[in-house]
């Protein structure tokens, strides 16, 4: 297993207060932008991982796994793979991890000065650290690879949110300024 706590990251597909549909776990997407010295990073965590699954797991046979799943996704593939190209535009020019987990209770959410936070804090579009673990796998029908789990999210930065994102206070409560408290309606 090799931790990671990273840079200044962009969150997409946050699934933080509810399990994601598909996968049953809480889980978010990581933007790095190609040219990141976050990559470096994150490849080496993931060769130190899948160095321990060479030494320590039992299906890998002592040796890397000739069909590998590594947890660093591109996202121009993922652009060009999808049915809805549209939806992942922020994809393009960067790569990305998705680190799970299980349980709600299995990571932690922070804000700017540290003080636990709520998971609708984390909006897709804005800015994270994560503290992340990369750990090697064997399964009889998911392969064998290396994937990352979600140990602690902080809330670092607002950013243009994706698909509409997320709107301030102010402008949800001006969508109640017509005037309807002020009329004389009958109560119901």
């Amino acid at each position: 297993m090799s931790k990671l706590v990273t840079g200044k990251l962009r969150v997409s597909f946050p699934c933080l207060e509810e399990p994601n549909t598909l996968s049953e776990k809480f889980q978010l997407d990581l933007l790095i932008p190609k040219d990141s010295p976050e990559v470096k990073k994150i490849k080496k965590a993931i060769d130190e991982a899948t160095q321990d699954g060479i030494d320590r797991v039992k299906g890998w046979n002592g040796k890397k796994p000739p069909k590998f799943f590594s947890p660093l996704k591109d996202g121009d593939e993922k652009i060009e793979e999808a049915t809805s190209p549209e939806k992942y535009q922020m994809y393009e020019g960067m790569y990305y991890i998705t680190p799970k987990a299980n349980k709600a209770n299995e990571f932690f959410l922070f804000d700017r000065q540290r003080n636990r936070a709520e998971a609708d804090e984390f909006y897709a579009g804005c800015y994270v650290r994560a503290s992340v673990e990369f750990f090697p796998y064997a399964h009889d029908k998911g392969g064998k690879g290396v994937s990352v789990k979600l140990t602690a999210l902080q809330f670092i930065a607002d950013g243009e949110g994706f698909g509409g994102g997320r709107r301030s206070e102010d402008d949800v409560m001006g969508d109640f300024d017509d005037g309807y408290m002020d009329d004389d309606e009958e109560d119901f």
